[in-house]
């Protein structure tokens, strides 16, 4: 180590005396310490007074190759770039002295030494050419008390095996709280987000709503629309009006408000999908690359124990890797559950897991991202009270210029072909409902349910007769599983007992609750007959005769919600609305039953505790729109049931078709007399 030439010509110090290194000094080399002699009583008197510091570049007060005498031998530096020896020295005041650290170190002691501490250790390291120029000085016999005192704490760390493995394995022990929080806390909201969005109702009715606004725009363009992307929502606030201030997203909104409030405070604290805003941050490839380093952490943990030997640092470390294992397959099994419910959330919004590395690249942020941004979109249109005022007023005359067109509508009647509706007043053969369009007399082509047609030799029907029921129809026929037959002798069966279907030859046979509601599809039957729950999750349940003027019950037909939405706009010239859970709608295409667990209560799909509040013993409860106190009786039913002794029966249009004029729930009891029994 070499230190600066001694000023020019001057020699000697304040107090007077010189040393007696002066020609080391002069030579510019470091004067190695010895036991006793000139130089042992230098450093002595040197001791004893004030100092500097001697560095590899420089002298503190010393000049000459003279130290005064009656001061304090100077300290001797090593550590000089930057203020890596301030910034040691400062971090030794907290730690005690260098021979506390090195127990620290020894016994990975994270109390002692906090990942704070060994941070900024690490960060003020010396280099290899300081520790070099430190461990020559030691080597040569150099006191380690004239040392500042950061160089003195890695003169005590020089005899520590493996120090740096041993510092990134404290590092690794005190942070690996830290660090199992860094992954398995975005893991946690990432998935408690992905199901807050599959399970929300209000988010499916929102979706649902905003596909149908594109659909009516686009309407003579394009084909409807199954479905709709996460990045196209955003469209939805670009899409303007002629005024070109009130946006798609507006109307999206006045409908929201209308029917489901609750859709328009999704992401707030305490609603529906509240996680989403929170778990928007990551993607699973940065959450992979903290995995990867807590598994680096492991493998330096295992290297360290299998070099340390036996003894209780070794059970440590064993200990210490069991711990972070248990951290990284708990985190592995979180991570691999969001990769999953991500996967399953992308297809439940209409959209497909894009390939690796894509996939690991993007989400789950952009999708929750492109969600919260929605959401964000809906309170800033339901805020802008102006907007909202002048949508719903466009809205309510709107809708009183389509039930004013309905109205007429059903008034003239709706014809398929040669039927016309009301045929019961344009027909003189009796118990008819579908007469042909035109002619006189009116010729007649179906009885109503409770009737049997007898033909003529042209198709039409000649008269209607009352068909016989149960142990007449059965004697009368011969058929011991039917049900019902025509008037005629011998008599016909048009009907069978629960259980059974008519064949080719119209004879009663065993058949399957899809042919027993002539219903396809078919998953379960209600007591009556009808079909109660189609087998597809995805599919309504939608009565025929809501399609097919005048088919009565039980004929149904399960179809997919655009399938409902596109007979409804034929039949009616609007859209069906049907709640998030609705799995059966009436004629009118109103949903009239819930999923198991739910009733309908205002238009919504609730729980039965807080629904209808009916007993599981009320018959046909999914029907019920309200019970009394007591729970025990229906008082009020949906729109596909009509109110008989407190039991929600089959409505009579459901049994004899939307023709049937002369239908009421007094007039079922006298034309069927089957409907007053819960039909």
């Amino acid at each position: 180590m070499q230190l600066p030439p001694a000023a020019d010509g001057k020699e000697g110090a304040e107090g007077g005396g010189s040393t007696s290194s002066t020609s080391g000094a002069a030579s510019g080399v470091l004067p190695t310490p010895q036991r006793g002699g000139a130089a042992s009583e230098s450093a002595a008197s040197a001791d004893s007074g004030g100092g500097g510091d001697i560095s590899p570049g420089r002298v503190s007060a010393c000049r000459s190759g003279s130290l005064a005498l009656g001061r304090r031998a100077p300290l001797i530096r090593f550590f000089t770039s930057g203020r890596k020896a301030v910034n040691l020295e400062i971090l030794l005041r907290q730690l005690g002295s260098p021979a506390d650290v090195v127990q620290a170190v020894d016994e990975l002691d994270t109390r002692r030494l906090k990942v704070e501490v060994l941070r900024e250790l690490q960060a003020n390291m010396p280099d290899a050419a300081e520790l070099e120029a430190l461990h020559a000085y030691l080597d040569a016999g150099g006191d380690v008390r004239q040392l500042g005192r950061a160089e003195q704490l890695f003169a005590a760390l020089r005899h520590t095996a493996r120090l740096q493995q041993k510092l990134q394995v404290l590092q690794f022990k005190g942070g690996l709280p830290e660090r199992a929080a860094e992954v398995a806390g975005p893991l946690s909201r990432i998935v408690t987000a992905l199901d807050e969005l599959r399970g929300s109702s209000q988010l499916a009715l929102l979706l649902h709503t905003a596909l149908r606004l594109g659909n009516a725009l686009n309407a003579g363009r394009k084909a409807p629309q199954r479905g709709i992307r996460l990045g196209s929502l955003r469209k939805l606030a670009d899409t303007r009006s002629m005024d070109g201030s009130t946006t798609l997203l507006h109307y999206l909104v006045a409908l929201m408000a209308e029917s489901s409030p609750g859709a328009l405070l999704l992401g707030k604290p305490g609603s529906e999908c509240s996680a989403v805003p929170d778990a928007a941050h990551w993607t699973f490839a940065e959450l992979e690359s903290q995995l990867a380093a807590l598994s680096s952490g492991i493998d330096l943990v295992r290297r360290e124990a299998a070099a340390a030997g036996s003894g209780g640092i070794t059970r440590q470390l064993g200990a210490l890797a069991g711990q972070a294992g248990a951290v990284q397959q708990r985190a592995t099994a979180l991570l691999a559950a969001a990769r999953r419910k991500a996967a399953d959330t992308l297809r439940y919004l209409g959209e497909e897991a894009p390939p690796e590395p894509g996939f690991s690249a993007a989400e789950p942020r952009r999708m929750l991202s492109d969600v919260r941004d929605f959401f964000a979109l809906t309170h800033r249109a339901h805020a802008d009270g102006g907007r909202m005022a002048v949508v719903l007023a466009t809205l309510a005359a709107q809708r009183a210029e389509e039930e004013a067109a309905a109205e007429a509508a059903r008034d003239e009647g709706y014809g398929r072909g040669q039927i016309i509706v009301p045929a019961q007043r344009l027909s003189t053969v009796a118990g008819c409902v579908e007469a042909a369009i035109s002619g006189s007399p009116r010729k007649c082509y179906l009885c109503q349910r409770a009737f049997s047609p007898v033909w003529n030799s042209d198709g039409s029907v000649k008269r209607c007769v009352r068909t016989v029921n149960f142990a007449a129809c059965r004697r009368a026929s011969g058929d011991p599983n039917a049900a019902r037959c025509d008037g005629t002798t011998p008599s016909w069966v048009v009907a069978c007992k629960a259980g059974y279907v008519m064949n080719s030859s119209y004879k009663c046979v065993r058949g399957n609750v899809a042919q027993q509601s002539r219903t396809p599809g078919c998953a379960a039957a209600n007591p009556d007959g009808t079909c109660t729950r189609c087998a597809a999750a995805d599919r309504v349940l939608v009565p025929a005769n809501a399609i097919y003027v005048n088919v009565g019950m039980p004929d149904g037909r399960c179809l997919a919600w655009s399938q409902v939405h596109a007979e409804a706009r034929s039949v009616l010239r609007k859209y069906a609305y049907m709640p998030p859970g609705c799995i059966e709608v009436d004629t009118l295409f109103r949903c009239s039953q819930c999923r198991a667990g739910l009733s309908l209560t205002g238009a919504q799909c609730v729980p039965y505790s807080r629904g209808n509040k009916c007993r599981p013993t009320v018959r046909l409860r999914q029907y019920c729109a309200r019970c009394n106190a007591a729970g025990d009786r229906c008082v009020a039913c949906t729109g596909a049931r009509s109110l008989v002794d407190g039991v929600c029966s089959l409505h009579c249009k459901l049994l004899f078709g939307i023709g049937c004029l002369q239908c009421s729930p007094t007039a079922c009891t006298r034309i069927d007399p089957a409907y007053a029994n819960g039909r």
